[in-house]
């Protein structure tokens, strides 16, 4: 008896299957349908993407952004999908975030937030601007950005933040300091304005830093003849003049 019963549900059931399938084709296919034809409409209303507007727009590749942005134009207004466009617009290496709407009849306005660089880092023959936290934003041109302090070094990068916390734990110094070098990724060695090399012992440099102004009074201390200064060894300070300038030679006669 369970048998017939379980016989006639698979007959009723397999139809009911069928008929469900039909249905969303037809109804898939009569959405499609609809949707061209309101593409159709758009496109001979004129409700096409013809122009585009882009505010907050600084430092991000100009060519770069055209050709993300070129593409939704020529696109009816109503059906430019903005999830996608702000997918490729974030992509690009300065953006940190965007928006973008459709303003009728036929503008696609797009708004940036571009990062802001915090140091420039040499690393492989290459130099980029990267944020504090040390993420990478693109390759970039040292004159661009004279004025940032210079990081070198495999992995300087992320450890950028522990050098701003000593810059700020010994400002005098920060204030003449023009590049920094991350040696063995264990330790710095700071370059300052004046060409002064100053290496920085692994462990607690800003206390070493401290010790340096209360005895010498600081880097700025530090004559011109100076041209090195070793606080690696703890307890002592050594000191490396410049060499003194040849003399002149004269031609015989002279």
């Amino acid at each position: 008896m369970s048998s017939v019963k379980w016989r006639c549900r698979r007959v009723l059931v397999v139809p009911a299957l069928v008929g469900a399938a039909v249905a969303a084709w037809v109804w898939s296919d009569a959405f499609d349908r609809l949707a061209a034809a309101a593409r159709a409409v758009s496109i001979h209303a004129g409700l096409t993407v013809n122009e585009v507007w882009v505010e907050g727009h600084s430092r991000t590749d100009r060519s770069a952004l055209i050709r993300v942005l070129a593409v939704p134009v020529g696109e009816p207004s109503l059906f430019v999908d903005l999830h996608v466009v702000l997918a490729k617009v974030r992509e690009l290496g300065w953006v940190a975030d965007a928006q973008a709407r459709i303003r009728l009849p036929g503008r696609l306005q797009v708004s940036l937030q571009e990062r802001t660089p915090a140091a420039l880092w040499q690393t492989g023959g290459m130099l980029y601007a990267i944020e504090s936290s040390g993420h990478v934003i693109e390759p970039v041109a040292f004159r661009d950005f004279p004025d940032l302090l210079l990081v070198v070094g495999d992995g300087a990068n992320a450890k950028l933040e522990d050098l701003a916390q000593l810059f700020a734990a010994q400002p005098r110094v920060a204030e003449h300091v023009d590049a920094a070098i991350r040696v063995s990724g264990r330790r710095w060695t700071l370059r300052t304005d004046t060409g002064l090399i100053v290496h920085l012992p692994e462990a607690d440099p800003a206390a070493t830093l401290a010790k340096l102004e209360g005895h010498v009074g600081g880097l700025a201390a530090l004559g011109p003849s100076i041209e090195a200064v070793d606080l690696r060894v703890p307890g002592r300070i050594v000191v490396r003049k410049r060499a003194a300038p040849e003399a002149p030679r004269l031609r015989d006669g002279v």
